[in-house]
């Protein structure tokens, strides 16, 4: 708290300096509010939106379907997201390279080529990274099956020499459920994707809506 002396009469004129500096003083102290409540936003941000993110380098050597690998399709050995059979891990190489590390996915069912998984929650996206011989369609589905989002690209790798390229699906309304990544082709080992992450739709819109709410309450007591 800070005091000013003087010593002149309380006069009009003075009694008007008082209520400048009053003013003055609530606004840096809503200032400070704002900034605090920017402070927490930011830090509810860091420790309530989940995002699961997958490099698959925790992947042990039974799932792999190559380098002495159990072959075993990967299925749900996460907990919040389920691929579909012959999904398995393979080794990065210069046709089929992951983006990080060595491990991502591949089919190696036989039978045909798509990378399909369920998440376990809503989610407002879903990317990856992927390389593809054939090129490929991928769509987002909502849990009544309705297309949320869709993309195909053509082919990065000739077999001999890939890339890894970005690809991701979005949902306005956060009702991802379940995600297909399909070719059309009937043989297996033509697609692989590496660091899939999936950010939980309740958590992301929750945190918006808290900062909306926080906001407008800034705000009526600024203008109050």
């Amino acid at each position: 708290m800070c005091y000013i002396l003087r010593t002149a009469p309380l006069g009009g004129w003075a009694r008007n300096e008082v209520t400048s500096i009053t003013t003055k003083a609530n606004l840096i102290k809503n200032m400070k509010s704002a900034r605090v409540l920017a402070a927490l936003i930011v830090l509810g941000g860091v420790t309530s939106v989940r995002a699961d993110f997958y490099d698959f380098e925790d992947v042990p050597l039974a799932y792999w379907s190559d380098n002495g690998g159990g072959q075993v399709d990967l299925g749900n050995y996460y907990s919040s997201v389920t691929f579909s059979a012959g999904v398995q891990a393979y080794n990065s190489s210069s046709a089929y390279p992951t983006h990080s590390g060595v491990l991502g996915l591949i089919n190696n069912g036989g039978l045909n080529d798509d990378i399909n998984f369920q998440i376990g929650f809503q989610a407002n996206q879903v990317s990856f990274w992927y390389t593809t011989a054939i090129g490929f369609t991928a769509t987002a589905y909502d849990s009544a099956n309705n297309v949320v989002d869709t993309f195909t690209v053509g082919a990065n790798t000739d077999t001999v020499n890939g890339t890894s390229d970005y690809g991701v699906l979005w949902s306005a309304t956060g009702n991802i459920d379940h995600v297909s990544l399909s070719d059309g082709f009937p043989l297996s080992g033509y697609l692989t994707i590496d660091d899939l992450s999936v950010p939980d739709a309740s958590s992301t819109l929750g945190l918006l809506g808290m900062a909306a709410t926080g906001l407008v309450a800034f705000r009526r007591k600024f203008v109050a």
